[in-house]
């Protein structure tokens, strides 16, 4: 398992795949980001997902915007009526998996 460091702030996303159909949201789910990795992220949130499901999200780390970002949910845990997902990045670009380094770096000093 990945280390992650922690990392808090409010995200959104705005349309997530379960069971290989896209549900595209009107109003996005807020969530908030507890960690990041270089491959994963992890977030709460009070909306039922399930593992296997595939979520769009954008958030900023740093001075970089992340838009548009797959995680797929490999783990969700429930306590009380919140969830605690553990995502993986799917398909990000060289770019922005730099930017994460670049990041992890810093806060790891």
């Amino acid at each position: 398992m990945v280390k992650l460091s922690e990392y808090y702030q409010r995200i959104n996303c705005f349309k997530f795949y379960t069971n290989g159909q896209e549900k595209r949201l009107i109003k996005p789910i807020q969530m908030i980001m507890i960690a990041i990795s270089e491959q994963e992220t992890e977030l709460i949130t009070s909306f039922k997902f399930s593992e296997g499901d595939m979520l769009v999200i954008d958030f900023h780390l740093d001075v970089y915007p992340f838009e548009k970002i797959m995680c797929k949910i490999n783990k969700v845990d429930k306590s009380g009526e919140m969830y605690k997902l553990r995502t993986e990045f799917m398909g990000i670009s060289e770019v922005s998996y730099r930017a994460i380094r670049k990041y992890l770096g810093k806060t790891k000093k």
